[in-house]
């Protein structure tokens, strides 16, 4: 009891830091202005994790609302895959440095020499490293990069002149102009509500209820991890809210005359109007609830880009996927193995195909650093040789086909929004292997959900044979909870097919353009 008595005063004490340190609420902005009728514009970044709901809605705009005029602001390399989604849109190509490419040489310049230098442990030990990057991230251009960005993003406003503008949340400069402009405005984006709107639930629930960022705490909060995750949250909230960078980025913009240069983190809040909609990728019974949902917000469930059959885009992958049940290893596009997690994920496959007979593995490598690949082939050989286990560095077919061939039992992924999504979608069991921020959050998703297992919850974010082993069986045997955890994800998978949520977010996007002027 005397523990309860203690973490209801440091709720409290939460809920009283909250009160006083919660930025104050502003008016709502006068009525939006919506340009021409039936026009779109989206002004997105370069990130597939960030834009690839927007390419999935832009797909569904064609096939489904072909009187919107769809235009795209975005970088170079974004064109190829508008055209393969949407053969008439415009494309408006961005200048300057692309937000992943502006990324990597703030990385760079601050010592990071890949995308695994973002590599933390979960909790208040990983956080602190994380906001060494956390001002980078948010906005990663100079200053003089960021407002020549918003002039263009202004610029573009005018010429198109679209009655809505689609955002992707991490083009801050872009956010600035449509609201310095009031222009009518919506976000799509890939994250789920609790990642967004924890803060906004009531009794500041935020602090006490809902795992903070890279904390992988368990949903919801046990009573004797209460003090433990109101601090994590405090310190991710000032990580956030209270940084010098940005700050002083605000600071020029106000000077070069950007009266709306407020805080990128307050996407939704008043400075763009209470009513400014929100579209998310969250499915209703796959994410943390929230007590209360925001009135801007749509739900649509998994937005993702239609795939052709795994069969059309690599016939021979197919029906070698056909032969037995497979474990898909993929860790996304950023991720790579370096010599010590790539022995020990061949040691853990062999493990497996050795004790299971039944079972085949297509593991996607990316190579990270300069070693002998041979230290883990040679382990795998006789897999290999056989054809029961296949490495490979690229997957002709997308993820997402592959997942739906019905043929995979469990996919290894890092709990990336796109793969958790991909993953419900399918109705296939996850093994999450958390590196950073977002992933520990999704790993405790899964949790909660019963829909697969945290692998090596207690060493990550490193991995041994033993413990990669074991989180991978725990999801493919014949035990009670494996049929729960199967259960459970065929469940939720039905759910997403029965409205794919690409349908939903390009309809709620042609409502907005259809009250565009003539």
């Amino acid at each position: 009891m005397s523990k309860h008595i203690a973490s209801a005063a440091v709720v409290f004490l939460a809920i009283l830091v909250a009160y006083f340190t919660q930025q104050p609420s502003q008016q709502s902005p006068t009525q939006q202005v919506s340009g021409r009728n039936n026009t779109a514009l989206f002004l997105v970044s370069d990130g597939h994790g960030l834009h690839n709901v927007h390419m999935a809605t832009i797909q569904a705009l064609r096939e489904n609302h072909p009187e919107v005029e769809i235009h795209v602001a975005s970088w170079a390399p974004v064109d190829k895959k508008v055209k393969r989604l949407h053969n008439k849109a415009t494309f408006h190509p961005l200048n300057g440095p692309s937000f992943f490419g502006a990324g990597l040489r703030a990385m760079a310049a601050s010592g990071a020499t890949d995308i695994t230098a973002g590599i933390m442990d979960p909790g208040l030990g990983g956080f602190a490293k994380f906001s060494q990057f956390v001002q980078l991230y948010i906005s990663p251009w100079l200053n003089e990069e960021h407002f020549a960005l918003f002039e263009e993003s202004v610029s573009l406003l005018e010429s198109v002149d679209p009655a809505v503008v689609v955002l992707d949340y991490f083009m801050w400069p872009a956010i600035s102009a449509a609201r310095e402009k009031n222009r009518l405005h919506a976000f799509v984006t890939p994250n789920m509500l609790a990642d967004t709107f924890a803060f906004e639930q009531p009794w500041f629930q935020g602090y006490w209820k809902y795992p903070p960022w890279g904390s992988m705490m368990p949903f919801p909060i046990p009573w004797k991890d209460i003090p433990y995750n109101v601090w994590n949250a405090i310190k991710a909230r000032k990580v956030l809210s209270r940084t010098p960078y940005q700050q002083a980025k605000r600071e020029y913009l106000e000077g070069r005359g950007v009266k709306s240069a407020g805080s990128s983190m307050n996407f939704h809040g008043a400075k763009s109007g209470p009513d400014t909609p929100w579209i998310t990728q969250t499915l209703l019974g796959g994410s943390f609830p929230l007590t209360r949902m925001p009135t801007n917000v749509t739900c649509t469930g998994p937005i993702l880009i239609e795939s052709a059959p795994a069969g059309e885009q690599d016939p021979e992958l197919t029906a070698w996927l056909s032969r037995a049940p497979t474990i898909l290893i993929n860790l996304g596009s950023l991720i790579s193995f370096d010599e010590q997690r790539a022995v020990a994920f061949a040691q853990a496959l062999v493990s497996l195909l050795d004790d299971r007979t039944d079972l085949q593995v297509l593991w996607k490598y990316v190579k990270a650093g300069d070693y002998s690949e041979e230290s883990f082939r040679a382990i795998a050989e006789k897999h290999t040789t056989s054809d029961r286990f296949r490495i490979v560095t690229w997957l002709e077919a997308d993820p997402i086909a592959i997942l739906e061939t019905g043929n995979i039992v469990a996919f290894v992924h890092h709990g990336g929004a796109g793969s958790y999504h991909e993953a419900l979608h399918a109705g296939v069991p996850h093994v999450v292997l958390p590196l950073w921020v977002d992933h520990y959050n999704i790993a405790a998703l899964v949790s909660y959900l019963n829909i697969g297992m945290i692998g090596c919850q207690e060493s990550t974010p490193q991995w041994t044979s033993e413990c990669l082993a074991s989180s991978i069986t725990s999801v493919i045997d014949e035990s009670g909870k494996s049929k729960v955890i199967r259960d459970n994800s065929k469940r939720l998978g039905r759910i997403s097919k029965a409205s794919p949520g690409r349908v939903g977010a390009a309809k709620v996007i042609a409502d907005l353009a259809a009250i565009g002027h003539a």
